[in-house]
């Protein structure tokens, strides 16, 4: 992948839409009234805290005191005296895994200390003398220029297991109004607009169906190569075209 290509993923189940993907690499601090999933959360990517910052929390009026930030971080449990836990923190992970950032601090007004951690399955409530409030640490959400729906997943597997020896999705993408069909395999991208979408792998709900994690992946510079050959073969052109006049015109000055 391109330095400056950016990856997510989006995990369907059949019938399911989104346009939504998720990056596992990078989180975000979301807090609000109302949890991650409302319209008055407010989000700030992780690499953004520092130790001592005061993080102002929209629609509350309440702040976050940042005391300290582990870019990958353990919990540390329970406390001496029992209940609760903190964080301690950890090494950087190797490169093929993803770290769990962690987050000290104190919300104004609530008069007890904040643990957050980035491994967490639900958000934390802190009460407040202006009412309770959700925070969590979670891998950032990027929004998509267009859905994706899984219309079907497939696998072929090997005779007599359950070991896939490929597998595909079809996938319908819808932007502004239009809508297509393609099949997504794992060495056949498909590509929508300056985005290109992969087969990364499968898994299954506690249901027991199938879900497809497709990798998303976009590259606002993908263009540039294209625009640096256009560029030299233009250059070419003049400067070929330049030579070429420039020998009529002293054939011409020879004949007079």
């Amino acid at each position: 992948m391109s330095l400056f290509s950016r990856e997510s993923l989006v995990a369907l189940a059949t019938g399911e839409r989104a346009a939504v993907s998720v990056d596992p690499r990078e989180y975000e601090l979301v807090a609000g009234p109302g949890g991650p999933g409302s319209d008055s959360t407010y989000g700030i990517p992780f690499k953004r805290l520092r130790a001592g910052s005061v993080v102002p929390i929209p629609q509350t009026g309440l702040t976050l005191r940042v005391e300290r930030v582990y870019p990958n971080s353990r919990v540390v449990s329970p406390l001496e005296g029992g209940g609760g836990f903190t964080l301690a923190p950890e090494p950087a992970p190797p490169r093929a895994e993803a770290a769990r950032p962690g987050l000290v601090g104190t919300v104004e007004g609530s008069g007890q200390p904040l643990f957050l951690y980035g491994g967490a399955a639900s958000p934390t409530s802190v009460n407040t003398a202006r009412g309770s409030l959700a925070l969590m640490l979670r891998p950032i959400r990027r929004r998509l220029p267009f859905t994706i729906e899984l219309v079907r997943f497939e696998r072929d597997l090997y005779p007599g297991g359950e070991i896939a020896r490929g597998y595909s999705s079809v996938v319908a993408l819808r932007d502004q109004g239009t809508e297509r069909r393609v099949t997504v395999a794992m060495n056949r991208p498909a590509r929508q607009g300056g985005y290109a979408i992969y087969q990364s792998s499968w898994g299954s709900t506690p249901e027991g169906k199938d879900v497809s994690v497709l990798q998303v992946v976009h590259n606002p510079l993908r263009l540039l190569p294209y625009l640096g050959l256009g560029t030299a073969l233009t250059g070419m052109a003049l400067h070929y075209g330049l030579k070429k006049v420039g020998r009529r015109e002293r054939r011409a000055g020879g004949a007079a």
